[in-house]
């Protein structure tokens, strides 16, 4: 009997060894886009993002499609960056609103970092965050705008809309003191 449980565990261990040497492993790369071409870049990006276990690298993703359409800025970067973030919001990777956001702090002369339903007189406390969010957002439109569209005239629209904003509620805080 002795000699049959040793058989049995042998001839098992064998089964698991020979197992485990035959099932192939893959390594899952969840590495950002390298092509230099903007098209084939989001095409890397989509291909690494539908793996589940990437789900967590689209900012640096967005970055380095960010970076690879600086090298050849012009307009049709817009629409090529659109419809990703548009795939990203199809995939379930992220929500339509912050897609949007992200679309409008780049693209768009228009400030998304100013509060929507804020009384100004409420405002003066929070002016220096104000303040600070229109600047990291002005650095975005630099990039998309300037650098990624090569728009500059829609660039300047921007600096002027924050420089009259910031004015404007510098004003209308004082207004409120007095």
């Amino acid at each position: 009997m002795n000699k049959l449980l040793v058989k049995v565990l042998v001839l098992g261990c064998a089964m698991l060894l020979s197992a485990c040497g035959s099932t192939p492993t893959k390594s899952i790369s969840c590495h950002s886009p390298t092509s230099k071409r903007l098209n084939d870049a989001v095409l890397q990006s989509q291909n690494t993002l539908s793996q589940s276990a990437c789900a967590g690298y689209v900012d640096s993703h967005f970055d380095a499609l960010l970076t690879i359409a600086e090298g050849a800025p012009g307009q049709t970067n817009n629409a090529t960056l659109r419809d990703y973030l548009q795939w990203l919001v199809d995939q379930g990777l992220m929500y339509e609103k912050e897609a949007k956001t992200r679309y409008n702090s780049y693209f768009n002369p228009r400030y998304v970092s100013l509060p929507e339903t804020q009384s100004v007189c409420n405002t003066e406390r929070s002016l220096d965050d104000l303040v600070l969010n229109m600047d990291r957002e002005t650095k975005q439109k630099e990039r998309g705008l300037q650098r990624v569209l090569g728009d500059n005239a829609a660039y300047f629209r921007a600096i002027r809309n924050r420089d009259n904003t910031l004015l404007l509620m510098s004003a209308a805080i004082q207004a409120c003191g007095a």
